[in-house]
C-alpha cells in the first residue's frame, strides 16, 4: 500500500509540465518506479504515462520517501525533456 501526501505543486507554463513535492509512504519495502509512478499520478490527478518521476530519496530504513515529480501538458512536450534511461543489463 502507498499513500501519496503532496506538499506542493506549481505551473511551469515555459517547459509545459506542473511541478510537485510528494511524501511517499509504504509498508513493505521500497516500491517500484511503476508503482510509484501510478499511485502518485492518482494523488495528483494526472495521467501515468505524462508523470515523470525526477527524484525519488528514501532515507535507510525508513518507510517515507520524497519525491520530485513532473506532469507534463501533453507527450509532446515530455518528449522535449525527458529521455529515456537505458535498461541495466542484468548480467553478473
Amino acid at each position: 500500500m502507498v499513500e501519496v501526501k503532496v506538499l506542493n505543486k506549481k505551473k511551469n507554463s515555459l517547459l509545459g509540465r506542473d511541478e510537485a513535492e510528494c511524501i511517499v509512504n509504504f509498508e513493505q519495502g521500497t516500491p517500484k518506479r511503476n508503482e510509484l509512478q501510478e499511485a502518485i499520478a492518482k494523488a495528483l490527478t494526472a495521467t501515468p504515462e505524462l508523470t515523470y518521476i525526477d527524484r525519488f530519496v528514501v532515507k535507510a530504513g525508513a518507510k517515507q520517501g520524497k519525491a520530485s515529480v513532473y506532469i507534463y501538458d501533453s507527450k509532446k512536450s515530455m518528449g522535449k525533456l525527458v529521455k529515456e534511461k537505458p535498461a541495466k543489463d542484468n548480467k553478473a
